[in-house]
């Protein structure tokens, strides 16, 4: 798994899995990229374990934080609301993003969807 995030082709931005014909391609910006990379990704499914770890770890490292601010510089509310909900929103996304597209490599690397037949 190591080896998925040590990679930077693209696995920390969400890219799907490729071939390995495909990688042998170069890449252009000028590029349109097919949803799923050309993949049948029907079968593979993410399920809610990603969002769980992401409510519940997410949640508590901002929670975390919003307490260390508040009682380190006692700020008015609306700072926590201008700091904390776009960065929460933000994260909370990139981070489902992450998780469920290290799910469906998984899935894909070891060939275990519904569809393997």
């Amino acid at each position: 798994m190591w080896a998925l995030l040590v990679q930077g082709d693209g696995r920390l931005a969400g890219a799907p899995p490729v071939d390995a014909e495909e990688q042998e391609q170069p890449h252009h910006v000028d590029e349109v990229p097919v949803p799923g990379g050309g993949l049948d990704l029907r079968g593979n499914d993410a399920g809610d374990g990603p969002a769980v770890f992401v409510i519940l770890g997410l949640g508590a490292i901002v929670m975390m934080l919003v307490f260390w601010v508040e009682f380190r510089f006692e700020p008015p509310w609306w700072v926590h609301v201008v700091i904390w909900a776009p960065l929460t929103v933000g994260l909370a996304v990139w981070l489902l993003r992450l998780l469920k597209a290290l799910l469906i490599a998984q899935q894909y690397t070891h060939r275990s969807t519904a569809l393997d037949g």
